[in-house]
């Protein structure tokens, strides 16, 4: 009657007899352990998720953001290239003021074949000419005008990027916001 289950599983008996059950250890541990979290593991993983939520997800908006500057950039540019083998032949720019690239599309398609007329936000590209200097345009994150144009390098996603002449006048560089 006075027998103990010692923790290592052994059995104890009154005259100090030992017998070994480690098995029953296991079982009884088991029996006493509940299946599942605690309310207190599940709070600490929600935290932890949120933290990296936290850190990861303006990271991962500025990567779009920078990505669709790139685009942008190689759009504008390309059209660039393009006007300039119209004037090459032609010996001016197609004149329109205030308008877009996709005006452009049957003086371009011979010299581009199929180019994209919208820059990384979706937004046409602005073309002005008055046929002897063009103006290529990305109007940037936030889509609108933004004057006066600067002659050099920019740090926000919403400044138009600006191609004329063959160079960039207005560009994106570094650090963006």
């Amino acid at each position: 009657m006075g027998q103990d289950l010692g923790e290592a599983g052994f059995l104890v008996g009154c005259s100090g007899t030992i017998l070994a059950f480690p098995f029953l250890v296991m079982v009884m541990r088991k029996q006493h352990s509940a299946a599942g979290f605690t309310l207190i593991e599940l709070l600490i993983v929600v935290a932890v998720i949120g933290l990296i939520a936290a850190i990861a997800i303006p990271n991962l908006l500025n990567a779009l953001h920078k990505a669709r500057q790139s685009r942008s950039m190689g759009e504008v540019r390309t059209i660039g290239t393009g006007l300039a083998m119209y004037q090459r032949d032609n010996a001016f720019y197609p004149v329109l003021t205030d308008s877009n690239a996709s005006v452009l599309r049957p003086d371009l398609t011979i010299y581009l074949g199929n180019y994209s007329e919208r820059d990384g936000w979706s937004t046409l590209i602005g073309y002005n000419s008055d046929g002897s200097q063009y103006t290529v345009v990305s109007y940037g994150r936030n889509k609108t005008v933004d004057l006066p144009y600067i002659n050099g390098t920019t740090n926000d996603f919403d400044s138009d990027i600006v191609f004329s002449e063959g160079v960039f006048v207005q560009w994106p560089e570094g650090s963006q916001k």
